[in-house]
């Protein structure tokens, strides 16, 4: 393992660098939703729009995008939903 030491608030901090982590290699539905690929998903009987930010196993991190982004649902969020790959479809 290596090292990096960066500065945060005037303080020095080590962070431990982890090369031997294996990248989150997505299932067979998620790979169609590469990161940036714009997407529409249901949650809670309403339509959302997003983006995809990062891909998980089964499901992908979602930033809410468009009229999406002022619901009471991306406020509550902090604009981040995580979503299921199945329950995704890509946005045209």
């Amino acid at each position: 393992m290596t090292e990096k030491q960066t500065k945060q608030n005037g303080t020095t901090i080590n962070k431990q660098l982890r090369p031997d982590l294996k990248k989150v290699e997505p299932n067979k539905y998620g790979q169609e939703f590469e990161v940036g690929t714009p997407v529409v998903f249901e949650f809670q009987k309403q339509t959302y729009q997003g983006v995809v930010q990062k891909q998980l196993k089964n499901a992908a991190i979602i930033d809410f995008s468009g009229a999406s982004q002022e619901s009471e649902l991306a406020q509550d969020l902090k604009q981040k939903i995580v979503i299921s790959y199945t329950d995704l479809a890509k946005s045209e």
